[in-house]
Order: C-alpha cells, then structure tokens, then sequence
C-alpha cells in the first residue's frame, strides 16, 4: 500500500488527533551532544543534522522551544505529513505499523501548552556497563577501553537551572543513558522534580542493574515508571550482549521494578535491542514477557551495523523470518495479545529489511568503485572543514586541523568502497560544519563510520 494511502488509514485510527504527530507541540528530546529535537529518533537523521540544528547551551531550551525548527516541524505535521527527519516513523508507517510507533507516544498529552509537557533528556554517558552494541558517546565503560572520554563541556552543562522553570508543569520526564541510577547529575534532576513536582511521571531507560539504597528512596518518593533494557532473558545470551551484567542480579532488580509498577496498577515495559545475538532468541524473550505481564518494545538499533538484525545479510534474515513463521505465541492476556502485536509488527519491519538488503546486496554486486569520486569528495570536505577549523579556532587553527585531518584519515580507512557515492557525498557535505567537527573529532573512528555508514544506508534505502 503506497504511504500516502498507510498515511490516511493511520489518520481514521487517530481521528481526535489533529496532527499526523503531536510531539513539537509537546515534547522536546534533548541528546547527550546538546542538540535538540521533538523526539530522540530524529537526533541522529541526516535532514536534522544538515539544519543547523538547535544546540543546547548555544541557545536557551525556551528559546529552542519557541524558534523556528520547532515550528517548522509543527507546520509540516499539521498537515498530515513527514518532515525528511523523520524517516523512522515514516518507514513504520509505510510498512502498516500503525501500533508500534514512537508517534503514539505523544497523543495523550495537551498541545496548546506553552511549555513542554514531555522532555527526553540525556544528561551524560556514565554506565556500569559496555554493551557489544553499544560505544562511547553512551557508555564511559567503552569510552575507557577506547581512550576516549566526552567533551567536559558537555557532562557539565547546568540542566537543573535551565529546565527549574519547566518542572511545575512537565508532564512527563524521560531519562535516558548511560544508566540514569549510575549518574549523580541525573538522579539530582530526578530528586529535585519529584520534589516539585511529585505527580509528574519520571520514566527512566534503565538496564536494571543498579538499584541502590539512593535509588529505592528516589523511586518511593516520586512518580516513576521503568522502561528496562533487557535483550534476553537466557543468561548466556543476556551476558553476552550486556557485557558486565550479572544476569541473576538484573532478575532481582526487575522484580523490585516489576512490584513498584504493580502497586500504581501498571506493567513493567521491557526494551529489546533486535541483535543477530539474539534474534533466534526474540520469541522466548516474547513469552517470557507475556507469562510476566511485561509489555514487550522493539527497539530501533542505530549506528551499530555489525550487530543490529537490521543490517543483516539476506541470507541471514530470511533464515530468522523463516524461523519466526512457525512460532506460536498464546493471547490468553491482555499484555499477551498486545505483545503478539507488537511481534507481528517487527516481523513485518524486519520483512522491509529483508527486501533492502536484497536490493543492496544486488546493488553492491554491481556497484563500481570510482576512485576520482572519492578523492573529489574528500578534498571538498576538506576545503569545508578547513574553512570552518579556521573560523572557529583562529590561532590554534594548524593544531585543531592536524587532529581532525589525522581523525577523519583513520575514519576513510574504516569506510567501504560503497560509501563513496555522490548522492552520499551530498549528505555528508550538507551537514552543518560544527556538527561534523564535533561528530568526526570527538569519538572514536569506528564510531564515526558507522555514523557515516548510516547516512549511506539511509540514501540507498531511500532510491532502491
């Protein structure tokens, strides 16, 4: 079914819902590199980046709020359609995924408010642990087996004083990582809203290994709910993908969870990452989260190609689509029924990704390698972000320039041959210099090339 008539069909299932999405007119994602959005899906889509996105401290979060991206992004969705960074749900939308999508997230919450009533926040990347698909801007554990730590600017940014003025009202708080229970600035942010605030609903992205003395009397104090991160629950498998978890003492903890969220007359939400690892595994994990009354959401994998289910191989994912026709799963619950939904749904997506990699595997078969592209590309990045190293670092220009120049050659190196496209090269280029910089400079090269391979990805799945 084309999207324009997908887009109807999900419009008659929202018909109190004047807009196809309502989360700038009540949300605001803020990332762990400052920049701001509507939702946290769009932080990392190539149309945002090339923007000159909003940046906090560089502007303040009320000015970001009422500026013109927000509007923007308002203006588009009023109408019934998708601004270009919001690929994730469109594709969700265009594969008749009309329950699992991040856009129903933001139905139930007031539009005509002046401030936000929904805020996404990362403050920093401290956590225990050092997930294989995971990498540094979200773990120090990676970061410190890579030698690579955030930008001290970054962690140090005054989020309590500039969102004070937002708790009385807000709605919603959802904290993310890192571990949320692992970072002192995060559990202050928690404290001091569940002090002003008590009703407001703190929803926290937790690996639910951390549950503390501090954290039992935050969590009894305030509003919370607990979207746990948890991709197996055989642990063999668990351990293998959480590296540093102790699979017994994550159990212990999802059962403090499990009855704190009982006692509001509510259900626990467990988070998978679909992984290669575990995708033989997913059905039990669905079981095992039915049989316990935890509600079940699939999570989308960015930036980690070598293990997301996503970027398989052909082969591979009809083998697991294959697998997943002769399952049968009960619908003897509510949360039963809606888990088998929510399986239905990433079967139908994980088809759409069976189909691209077909495509671009036959594209790849063909694809010849132009090497005088390649060095054109790399000499016009070179001119735009020499340009800009000189502009914003003035005298200490050759030392800043030197870093990024030797970055961005280990990051070439780590890049395959399809990358080097012209359409690619556009998106590359197009994005906002100090958002480049910082993405190229800041982390490790293997981190930046999936980045990179990302925006390749997203330019093949958008012509083939």
């Amino acid at each position: 079914m084309p999207i324009d008539k997908n887009i109807e069909c999900f419009k008659k299932l929202r018909d109190e819902n004047l807009h196809l999405c309502n989360a700038p007119y009540v949300s605001m994602s803020i990332a762990i590199n400052g920049l701001v959005a509507p939702c946290c899906y769009i932080h990392s889509q190539p149309a945002f980046l090339s923007e000159s996105p909003d940046k906090f401290p560089l502007k303040s979060i009320e000015a970001i709020w009422q500026g013109e991206h927000f509007s923007e992004f308002r203006s588009i969705l009023k109408d019934y359609k998708f601004p270009e960074a919001c690929s994730v749900c469109r594709s969700a939308i265009n594969n008749g995924n009309f329950t699992n999508i991040k856009i129903l997230e933001y139905d139930n919450f007031e539009i005509n408010k002046k401030t936000p009533q929904v805020i996404e926040l990362t403050t920093d990347n401290i956590c225990n642990l050092s997930c294989v698909m995971c990498s540094s801007v979200y773990s120090t554990k990676i970061a410190e087996k890579k030698g690579f730590a955030l930008d001290h600017g970054v962690v140090t940014r005054d989020y309590l004083t500039e969102l004070l003025p937002f708790f009385s009202d807000l709605k919603l708080l959802v904290i993310s990582g890192g571990e949320p229970f692992a970072s002192p600035q995060s559990l202050m942010l928690m404290e001091k809203l569940a002090e002003i605030n008590p009703s407001c609903r703190i929803a926290v992205n937790t690996n639910a290994t951390i549950l503390n003395d501090r954290v039992k009397r935050l969590v009894e104090k305030g509003n919370f709910s607990f979207n746990v991160s948890v991709d197996s629950f055989n642990a063999v498998i668990y351990e293998k993908i959480r590296i540093g978890a102790m699979y017994n003492k994550m159990l212990e903890n999802i059962n403090y969870f499990k009855n704190y969220a009982a006692s509001k007359s509510e259900n626990l939400v467990v988070h998978l990452c679909p992984l290669t690892l575990n995708a033989l595994d997913i059905p039990n994990t669905v079981r095992y989260c039915s049989q316990n009354d935890f509600y079940i959401r699939f999570v989308h994998v960015f930036n980690a190609s070598k293990f997301a289910l996503s970027s398989a191989s052909s082969e591979f994912l009809k083998s697991v689509i294959d697998y997943y026709s002769k399952i049968v799963l009960a619908e003897n619950t509510y949360v039963a029924t809606q888990n088998k939904t929510a399986f239905e749904n990433f079967i139908a997506e994980l088809n759409e990704n069976y189909k691209f990699a077909r495509k671009k595997e036959a594209f790849l078969t063909e694809f010849v390698h132009d090497i005088e592209l390649k060095h054109s590309f790399m000499q016009s990045l070179d001119i735009k972000m020499r340009g800009f190293v000189k502009q914003e670092f003035g005298e200490l220009f050759e030392e800043r320039y030197d870093s990024w120049k030797k970055k961005i050659d280990e990051v070439e190196k780590l890049l395959p041959n399809f990358f080097w496209q012209s359409q690619v090269f556009d998106f590359v280029l197009s994005i906002e210099s100090s958002v480049l910089y910082d993405t190229i400079i800041s982390y490790p090269a293997d981190e930046t090339s999936e980045f990179m391979l990302s925006i390749a990805d997203n330019y093949l799945r958008s012509v083939l």
